[in-house]
């Protein structure tokens, strides 16, 4: 059975012709008037925005199960009179991203921007989905949408919302086969269709005031709600006291419980208002405990300790207490609560204390209390309530000792045993200890299908446990398969949860899985950086933990930039118990780059990689017997062993295989690792080659990327003249090994960790390159090589400088002839990635497939013409800054694709259908409102709040006071030298000018002048400028006057060829593209 996202193979020479897309499918959003007003524009109530979050989902579903995707997205989409969604058009295919990454954008669209603030249960709503929906490593269900968010918007069942439930019904067309379908969960859809045979009923049902019975699941008998769920049903046990709320205090604790075995911890808190009993209160500090309001369970914790409790009641509440004070570091305290327990229990009760004593043992990692207490609670075994419990804490005492196959068997044996009977959310965490077990036995498919199985049980529950629990286990098993992609952004959320439950190992273990996130990319900068954090982190609350695990990351990183003994010191005496945590083959490799070739040898006896580590420890080239041994590694992790090889005793690796893994490096996203495991491979030729071949004047970013390229991206490179004054060509971290040369007046320094013969004759390359006279190396001016000496401009460079030390998207605001490029030029020189290229693109200048192509690249076959792989500018300006002028005309295909580049640092080349990660700066300029065209619909909102975070406006030079003539001065004399200057006469008319053209105005006039002129004077006369009270002068500015005037060429072109663009472009001397840009641009649309 194909899936959702398959594609149809391609029709037969002579075979009949698919039908179109829109044909496959019956639903409301395709049915006529397709008129409608555009979704940014729609005037709604909050509920109502809601009720069009549905109807998308309800069409994803669909849209999923027919294969066909939303050809213009959701800027196409239109909302009719009635509150109907309609779809912009259809085609087959596969999507771009999962559903929810659909749903976020639409939710941002409706809602006005990516955070939705206030109150009301539609804005509570909104924000519970986005939480769900944000976090996207794995794909969500249409079906499943559509059901979460009727689960948290249960007024959509109202009848003013019939419309959008009408949405959930649809007909998909097989052939002759029709086939009727409702959006949701199986349970759900087989009750509707038991009662329809066509979508006028269905839709009938749907929208009538039995729709909700039927979702749900009631019916008259479905029988006592305690006898339902004594019988492990409590779902159909809320169905009925939904319908009956109970008021006996009994059974509204029931009520309470059935809630929270579902993970509704939210309304079973609420059915508790008012609750006074223990049982109440320790339910409700369970739930809270769910939802991460720490605070709140702190104090009804307080307060039950000076309670005095039954047997059971303590027990229970020390079950809770111990999980919430070990996660804040306070052992002192799990232990009074552990003993209490242990003191107040009896029968199954002391049992349950047993095991909740193995549980705080675990935590504090004491193997031998674990034990005992396990061996005095081993008749729980027989309690078919205690069975799980026990085989659950047997199952971390197995991870205790390493032991991956212990845990995958007791943990299962729990979830055979229980996950009928147990809440969601436990059965969740059963299935999340699963897969690190699975993890154990390097069985990292395995382990990601359990996360997967984790994840979908946690985000059925309020509350954060999917956040901070299996996402980010979820998040490293991708990273130890190579699969980056998403992980960032988990991270976030996770921290962000993390920092706001206080849950500082929760925040410690966020860093250390940061830190081996930067380390799989290559970044080792960053990687230390955030060890650093972590380090901070354990100063100032010791109870996170232990600092084992970053010192390996640590040793990790200096190992990578080449600094052994910084590893070795890192790593201290002996073999860190926390070099576990590391995938087994990295073990040997971070030894070895500690300079214990010894110890990485005797690391890896045993193991299929052994006698790669003794020959490389003897210094012999491996065998190809050898190299064939890494075909058993996943292709990531037999790419990071041979870079580590390559590190480790570089020319050892055999060049294909060397080849291929930087292959296999760029395509998971680790490019500095590509980069560098090219550049040492080739003994550093290939970045010689680049440097040679450059078109630019020799430069400090020029070196930099020459360094980089070779491999010694640790180098620090400074020029000293005579006085003792420094200037900073490379700004690498350097290290205590130099190299000098004297360079009339003064002299050039090198530094680095470690100085080799490859280095020296770079350093060479470089000195012949370098001017003779320091003095030929100006500092950069304070104004950014930008000629003034205003206050207007001041400021605006001031800003800019302060920003280009961020690594923000930054948008440059200001008229034509301000002077943009230059602005963008003078961040990307002040900026870390000085040393990268930069590359500017005129978003105005090519059509959309142009652009497209020319921003993301192509690959062979993606279109006619395209006849062999092109990498695009986004890939070409790697570790520099991309620059994209007149980003007010990028068209809105294009848009959403610029958003995925800031958003996730990703690209998808044309005709491909993995991302690639880029890294690169992105500053952008435009001349027009872009808040307007956001209004009217013409440019993505979401992307204008995504550039506007940092943003500078360059003031017109009308503005400038005084530099007028200091341009003035500086054009002459770059045009004619010294043989020409001036007039008195001149300067005054050319101060009195407005200059609606700005610079560039200002540099065509002087241009032109200095050719009439010749030699002497220039005069007013050679100024082509209007006199007082001429048309210049007039209320029409310069835009305004050069936008009519193309109006009109092109009119008149259009006229004179009866309307044939392919005619009038030949005519006017431009291309057909350009010219239908200009008229879409110009709204020449009717001529």
């Amino acid at each position: 059975m194909k899936s959702a996202y398959e594609r149809s193979p391609a029709p037969r020479p002579g075979a009949a012709q698919s039908p179109p897309a829109a044909a496959l499918l019956d639903h409301q959003a395709l049915d006529p008037p397709h008129d409608g007003e555009p979704l940014e524009r729609a005037v709604l109530t909050d509920q109502q925005r809601l009720a069009v979050v549905l109807q998308g989902a309800a069409l994803l579903a669909h849209l999923d199960y027919g294969g066909l995707v939303l050809a213009g997205g959701w800027r196409a989409a239109r909302l009719a009179a009635d509150g109907r969604l309609i779809a912009g058009g259809l085609r087959r295919g596969r999507p771009d991203g999962f559903n929810q990454a659909w749903l976020v954008a639409l939710v941002e669209i409706l809602f006005r921007g990516p955070e939705v603030a206030g109150r009301g249960m539609a804005r509570r709503a909104a924000r519970r989905l986005l939480e769900r929906w944000r976090p996207s490593l794995t794909p969500l269900a249409g079906d499943r949408a559509v059901a979460q968010i009727l689960d948290l918007a249960p007024f959509l069942w109202q009848p003013p919302f019939a419309v959008a439930r009408r949405a959930l019904a649809a007909v998909h067309r097989e052939g002759r086969r029709r086939r009727l379908r409702v959006a949701g969960p199986g349970p759900c859809r087989r009750r509707f269709l038991a009662r329809a045979r066509d979508r006028l009923t269905l839709e009938r049902l749907l929208a009538g005031p039995r729709a909700q019975d039927l979702w749900s699941g009631w019916r008259r008998g479905l029988g006592d709600p305690l006898r339902l769920v004594a019988d492990g049903r409590p779902a159909q046990a809320v169905i009925v006291w939904e319908r009956r709320p109970p008021t006996a205090a009994p059974q509204v604790l029931a009520f309470a419980e059935a809630l929270y075995a579902l993970g509704r911890y939210e309304r079973a808190r609420s059915v508790l208002q008012g609750a006074r009993s223990v049982a109440a209160r320790l339910l409700r500090a369970r739930c809270q405990e769910k939802l991460g309001e720490l605070r709140a369970d702190r104090a009804t914790l307080d307060r039950l300790a000076a309670t005095a409790l039954s047997g059971p009641a303590t027990v229970e509440a020390a079950e809770l207490a111990v999980k919430l004070l070990a996660n804040q570091g306070r052992p002192d305290a799990v232990r009074d609560w552990v003993a209490r327990a242990l003191a107040a229990g009896r029968g199954r009760w002391q049992l349950r204390a047993r095991l909740l004593a193995a549980l705080a043992a675990w935590d504090e990692g004491d193997a031998g209390a674990m034990d005992r207490h396990l061996q005095a609670a081993a008749v729980a075994r027989d309690d078919p309530d205690l069975a799980w419990r026990w085989h659950h804490a047997r199952g971390l005492r197995s991870h205790l000792a390493r032991d991956g196959d212990g845990v995958v068997t007791h943990v299962a044996t729990a979830l055979r045993q229980a996950r009928r009977r147990l809440p969601r959310e436990r059965v969740g965490r059963l299935w999340n200890e699963l897969a690190l077990g699975r993890v154990l036995i390097d069985d990292l498919a395995g382990a990601e299908r359990a996360c997967r199985h984790a994840l979908r049980r946690l985000q059925e529950c309020d509350g954060t446990s999917a956040t901070t629990l299996v996402l980010p286990n979820l998040a490293e098993v991708r990273l130890r398969r190579g699969r980056l992609a998403g992980v960032g952004s988990i991270l976030e959320v996770s921290m962000r949860e993390n920092r706001r439950a206080d849950n500082v190992r929760g925040l410690l273990a966020d860093l250390e899985l940061w830190a081996r996130y930067e380390l799989a990319q290559g970044r080792t900068a960053a990687a230390l950086a955030r060890c650093v954090e972590a380090r901070e982190l354990v100063a100032r609350r010791p109870a996170a933990g232990d600092l084992e695990l970053v010192r390996v990351l640590e040793a990790r990183a200096r190992g990578w930039q080449g600094q052994a003994d910084a590893a070795s010191a890192a790593l201290g005496d002996g073999i860190p118990a926390a070099l576990a945590e590391l995938e087994p083959e990295e073990g040997p490799a971070l030894l070895a780059l500690a300079g214990r070739r010894q110890q990485a040898s005797e690391l890896a006896h045993g193991t299929p990689w052994a006698p790669l580590w003794r020959s490389l420890a003897a210094g012999r080239s491996p065998s190809a017997a050898i190299w064939d041994e890494l075909s058993s590694l996943a292709p990531y992790r037999a790419a990071r062993l041979i870079f580590d090889c390559e590190l480790v005793q570089p020319g050892m690796v055999p060049s294909l295989r060397v080849r291929q893994a930087a292959d296999t490096l760029r395509r998971c996203g680790a490019e500095p690792m590509a980069e560098r495991l090219e550049g040492r491979s080739l003994s550093a030729w290939r970045a010689v080659e680049r440097y040679l071949q450059r078109r630019t004047a020799a430069s400090g970013g020029a070196w930099a990327a020459l360094l980089a390229g070779a491999g010694y991206d640790d180098v620090r490179l400074v020029r000293e003249d005579d006085a003792g004054r420094r200037r900073v060509l490379v700004a690498g971290p350097g290290g205590e090994e130099t190299l000098t040369a004297d360079d009339g007046g003064g002299r050039l320094v090198l530094s680095a960790a470690a100085v080799d013969s490859r280095l020296r004759a770079l350093f060479a390359l470089i000195r012949r390159d370098l001017p003779a006279a320091p003095g030929r190396l100006p500092p950069p001016p304070a104004t950014g090589g930008m000629i003034g000496a205003s206050a207007a401009l001041r400021t605006a460079v001031e800003r800019l400088g302060k920003l280009a030390k961020a690594e923000l998207p930054l948008l440059i605001l200001g008229e034509s002839g301000t002077g943009k490029e230059l602005a963008a030029r003078y961040v990307h020189r002040s900026s870390a990635r000085a040393g990268g290229p930069f590359l500017a693109v005129n978003c105005a200048a090519l059509s959309e497939s142009l652009i497209t192509s020319d921003l993301f690249g192509h690959v062979r076959g993606a279109f006619t013409g395209a006849d062999r792989d092109r990498p695009g500018v986004f890939e070409a300006a790697r570790g520099g800054t991309v620059f994209l002028d007149e980003i007010g005309d990028l068209p809105p295909p294009v848009q959403g694709m610029l958003l995925r580049v800031l958003q996730e640092g990703e690209i998808r080349r044309l005709g491909e259908s993995h991302p690639r990660g880029v890294d690169v700066r992105v500053v952008t300029a435009t001349h027009r409102d872009l808040e307007r065209m956001v209004a009217e619909g013409t440019f993505r909102q979401d992307l204008y709040f995504r550039l506007k975070v940092a943003m500078v406006r360059l003031p017109p030079l009308r503005d400038r006071d005084g530099d007028v003539l200091l341009l003035a001065d500086h054009f002459v004399e770059r045009v004619a030298g010294s043989r020409l200057r001036l007039s008195r006469a001149a300067r005054e008319q050319l101060s009195s000018h407005p200059w609606p053209g700005n610079v560039r105005e200002l540099k065509n006039v002087l241009e032109v002048a200095a050719a009439l002129a010749g030699e002497g004077e220039i005069t007013p006369e050679h100024l082509d400028l209007p006199h007082a009270g001429s048309a210049a002068g007039s209320e029409a500015t310069y835009h305004a006057q050069l936008e009519a005037f193309r109006r009109q060429l092109i009119d008149r072109a259009l006229r004179s060829t009866g309307g044939n663009r392919a005619a009038a472009a030949r005519q006017l001397g431009l291309s057909r593209q350009a010219l239908s840009y200009m008229v879409r641009q110009l709204g020449l649309i009717h001529s």
